[in-house]
């Protein structure tokens, strides 16, 4: 099992320095060691990228690699694309200069889809810390220029546009319309004819005086984005909240969320994960309808993110930091004085967004942009 070291966006230089600090990965300060010289053969179906193409993705995802020299001994790879039921399929085949071979077999929709997974395959076997993103310029075709308009300065209104509707002209009668025979017009009384209302009497309104609370809960809670499927977990907490101020209310949480083992399972192993993360919570305002109440927070999460993988090449466990901000709705619903039924659900935003793979090239999970959790439990409040 291994994670993707570069981060996709700006926010991963934060995962980037978590990793350089706790060493993750095992780095080791070593000397460069020399590129190897290697030979590669590459046959495919017609309309598949060539060798050149194949070759610099190769050279573009490590530097441990340069083209043999004639009569130079080097690993030969034989690459071979050809077209298979409604798709495509790769064969990998690695000689060694003594003799040994091992052979790799990728299937995919698109030719360039398979020899792009060929190519990762091959700089990984030269080269285990080789480059591991989705993309590389050799494989990417350049976009079709955009045609210019024949006229560019050609108005887009036509030529001859319509005339405007005129305006219907309204005017107020100067005399009130004749009253027709045989209809007897009625006149109001005066005001003064017109008895006073009765007045009515209401009860004064007594506002409720402002109070905190304090309280312990947990939850049952599904998780998302942090394994490839949906994972059960736990959410336990201690809550503290203004009560009784009108709509500025303020309140905190603060909590840990603790899941069950998620898995994953491909042609090249098994995975599990388990994540742990504290969780923090502030809610500026509450509405009140009794006996429902209904809060928006901010929350943030830091923890960490353990996965176990299980593949035919290695078996290993990696530990990775968790740290994700965003929004939480709550709605709570009382009981009876001092036990609440409550559910809420979290947009979360992760900061870091780890690759877990299986060597040399199954993925098993890719932490995605956005997750959440949706959960729902009991509040007993503290007397």
């Amino acid at each position: 099992m291994s994670t993707a070291r570069a981060p996709r966006h700006a926010a991963r230089a934060l995962g980037a320095a978590i990793a350089a600090a706790l060493g993750v990965g095992g780095a080791r300060a070593a000397a460069q060691p020399a590129a190897e010289p290697i030979r590669i053969t590459f046959t495919a179906a017609p309309g598949c990228p060539d060798h050149d193409a194949f070759a610099g993705e190769v050279w573009a995802r490590t530097a441990r690699a340069r083209p043999a020299a004639e009569g130079e001994p080097a690993r030969m790879f034989r690459v071979d694309v050809s077209a298979a039921g409604g798709g495509f399929r790769g064969r990998l085949a690695i000689e060694d200069p003594a003799g040994a071979t091992a052979v790799r077999e990728v299937s995919g929709v698109s030719c360039a889809e398979v020899t792009s997974a060929l190519a990762l395959v091959t700089a990984l076997a030269i080269d285990p810390r080789a480059s591991t993103a989705a993309k590389v310029p050799s494989l990417e075709s350049p976009s079709p220029a955009r045609p210019e308009p024949a006229n560019p300065r050609a108005p887009l209104e036509p030529a001859n546009p319509p005339p405007a509707p005129s305006p219907t002209p309204w005017s107020l009668p100067a005399r009130p319309p004749p009253t027709p025979e045989g209809v007897v017009r009625r006149t109001l009384a005066p005001s003064s004819m017109i008895p006073e209302p009765l007045p009515v009497w209401l009860p004064p309104v007594v506002a409720e005086p402002s109070r905190w609370r304090f309280g312990l809960g947990a939850h049952a809670a599904a998780v998302f984005a942090v394994a490839p499927s949906t994972i059960p977990g736990a959410f336990l907490f201690t809550d503290a909240a203004r009560l009784g101020a009108g709509a500025f209310a303020p309140a905190a949480r603060a909590g840990l969320y603790l899941t069950e083992v998620g898995s994953s399972r491909n042609a090249g192993g098994s995975a599990t994960f388990r994540w742990i993360s504290g969780h923090l919570d502030l809610c500026p305002i509450r509405v009140e309808l009794p006996p429902l109440a209904a809060a928006p927070c901010a929350v943030v999460e830091v923890g960490a993110l353990k996965a176990i993988g299980a593949g035919d090449l290695s078996s290993t466990t990696v530990v990775r930091p968790w740290a994700a901000a965003g929004l939480l709705g709550r709605a709570e619903l009382s009981l009876f004085e001092g036990l609440s039924l409550e559910a809420q659900g979290a947009l979360t935003f992760p900061f870091i967004r780890d690759t877990f793979y299986l060597e040399p090239v199954f993925t098993v999970h890719e932490v995605p942009a956005v997750g959440g959790s949706l959960s729902g439990g009991l509040l007993v409040e503290l007397q």
